[in-house]
């Protein structure tokens, strides 16, 4: 399995589409992503550089107490996870997925909606191809625009 972040940039976020997809690059699942804009991979108010990362599951992580994903060797950054958030403010450079791109709270800047229930599919279908946080087994997140 291999997935694959297709970015639209602007000034107040950087939206996107997440597929996963199979090893004969069929598609699994689609999500659609919100991150923070692109300042220069600067932490704490930047989406990370595009580029190819290796993902794992992770049971919970300081801040994040449930299960979820981390993308791996960032540079210059740490603890880069996809997980669940709604709105751009709530995030610090990572990713967050939802079903839909919507202006959820009517400020001008996209949201994602239904956030937990799909971080739930993405983690059913990256552990029915066999990506646990048991095994530490991880796949390739290809970033790009």
């Amino acid at each position: 399995m291999y997935a694959e972040l297709i970015r639209q940039y602007s000034a107040a976020v950087t939206i996107g589409e997440m597929s996963f997809h199979d090893d004969k690059g069929n598609v699994l699942i689609t999500a659609r992503t919100i991150e923070l804009p692109d300042i220069n991979n600067q932490t704490g108010i930047s989406c990370i550089p595009e580029g190819e990362y290796n993902v794992s599951i992770v049971p919970q992580s300081a801040k994040i107490k449930y299960k979820h994903f981390w993308i791996q060797s960032v540079p210059n950054r740490d603890g880069i996870k996809i997980h669940i958030a709604n709105y751009v403010h709530q995030l610090r450079g990572c990713v967050a997925v939802g079903k839909s791109h919507a202006d959820l709270n009517s400020d001008g800047v996209i949201d994602v909606s239904q956030s937990t229930a799909m971080l739930t599919e993405l983690l059913e279908v990256a552990e029915k191809q066999g990506y646990t946080y048991a095994n530490k087994k991880t796949f390739k997140l290809r970033i790009k625009s």
